[in-house]
């Protein structure tokens, strides 16, 4: 884990991205949900996958939302549909 001072135009997604992690997993970390220019959030990183299983009703876009990533990673790592019961990787 690592402290990070948040600068100046930071969000959650960009941060998250930059240290390969999730915005959900920031949120949790730090009982946060947003973050603020000066602010000190601790990060914990890491160069893994998630696999997730595909539920009722879900998109690439609602699991993208749901883990603080995008539909267009998603899409790089599983394709560009799922199916209910699928288990498709989330990037951590």
């Amino acid at each position: 884990m690592i402290v990070y001072k948040v600068k100046k135009d930071d969000t959650l997604l960009n941060i998250a991205r930059r240290f390969k992690t999730t915005v959900a997993k920031i949120k949790e970390l730090n009982k946060i949900e947003t973050v603020r220019f000066g602010e000190r959030i601790i990060i914990e990183q890491s160069d893994g996958r998630k696999e997730y299983t595909v539920g009722p009703f879900e998109t690439l876009a609602t699991i993208a939302k749901k883990f603080g990533t995008t539909e267009t990673d998603l899409k790089k790592m599983n394709g560009n549909e799922v199916k209910i019961g699928e288990k498709i990787n989330i990037p951590i």
